[in-house]
């Protein structure tokens, strides 16, 4: 496990005025949850942060057996002068987290194989991954309620860094979300954009229409979407970055004529040309060398003129997509626990 996270000492008491016995009993429950809280925030922060969590099999396996046994020692012990809640809130959390490594990752695990295949398929595969950590900070928040109730009633004084892990998921949780937010608007359009440049491939002229319109759509709301977002922490350049792209996408998506222009051009010239080949050369007629001249050097205007463009957006293409994988590396860099 990384050792990138407050030390086991987050639950260590500071004692005032109190009994040993129920600093005893409170530490030894404490014992294993501290160390299990912090492997399992350590394991959930690196898979939220991007890391192959099929090659996490270890540490998951580590901390399930753990859990386990931490889940069967709280089930033994014993009340304090008649209360189980501080208890049975570590058995509610023993319990979630076997929730989670058991099912939720192994159903993170099976989004992960598909994640990149469509928007929606990584949508569903970030969710997941970032609805573990609320799971767990709302089992976190029960049992510190539990323990600060536990602490007043038997005039212990709680250590100020009981809640600080807690405290670092929320954040982390803010980052998370801030950062999904923007990259899903980039995945959405990403993919329309894709979507939009097979049908140029394909010469399909209803789909470069359908796809324009939807690609330029999709950007401009995406640029909207932008225009309502702060600067995380008064950065603004995965924003900026992004804002880019979508330009780039709505430029795409109005390079449609011109690519129309260059398929009807080339569809009519191949049809005169191969009609004309059809023909003998004691069939073919004046009018018929004009019209194959005529569409000939259409085509070849429309051509260039596709080229040109396509050229020129290749460019520009390259040259937004890095900008953005750096904003997007940058990012991850600053505010990422597990890239620090």
């Amino acid at each position: 496990m990384r050792n990138t996270m407050v030390t086991s000492a987050l639950f260590v008491l500071s004692l005032c005025a109190m009994g040993q016995d129920a600093s005893t009993y409170l530490n030894e429950l404490a014992g294993d949850y501290v160390s299990i809280k912090q492997n399992m925030w350590e394991y959930a922060q690196a898979a939220s942060e991007g890391e192959d969590v099929q090659k996490m099999e270890k540490e998951r396996g580590q901390l399930i057996d753990a859990s386990e046994e931490a889940l069967r020692k709280a089930n033994e012990a014993g009340d304090y002068d008649g209360d189980t809640d501080y208890r049975d809130a570590l058995l509610m959390y023993y319990e979630t987290v076997q929730t989670i490594l058991k099912e939720d990752y192994a159903n993170i695990i099976a989004l992960e194989k598909n994640a990149n295949q469509s928007y929606a398929s990584m949508e569903s595969y970030i969710l997941a991954k970032d609805a573990v950590l609320e799971k767990q900070i709302a089992a976190l928040d029960l049992v510190n309620r539990a323990y600060e109730v536990f602490a007043a009633e038997n005039q212990m004084e709680a250590g100020a860094t009981a809640v600080e892990l807690e405290g670092e998921m929320l954040k982390a949780v803010q980052v998370h979300d801030y950062f999904n937010a923007v990259f899903l608007l980039y995945c959405e359009s990403n993919e329309l954009s894709e979507s939009f440049r097979e049908a140029i491939e394909n010469g399909d002229i209803t789909a470069i229409e359908q796809g324009s319109d939807a690609l330029a759509l999709n950007a401009n709301e995406g640029m909207d979407l932008l225009g309502g977002m702060e600067p995380f922490e008064g950065g603004g350049t995965l924003i900026e970055a992004a804002r880019t792209i979508f330009k780039m996408h709505t430029e795409e998506a109005a390079t449609a004529p011109v690519l129309i222009e260059y398929l009807n051009r080339k569809t009519r010239f191949e049809n005169i040309k191969e009609a004309l080949d059809q023909k003998k050369d004691s069939e073919k007629t004046e009018e018929d060398q004009v019209d194959f001249d005529i569409a000939q050097r259409k085509f070849e205007k429309a051509k260039e003129a596709y080229i040109a463009l396509e050229e020129a957006h290749k460019k520009v293409r390259k040259q937004r997509v890095d900008v953005w994988n750096a904003s997007v590396e940058a990012f991850k860099k600053q505010y990422f626990v597990s890239e620090k």
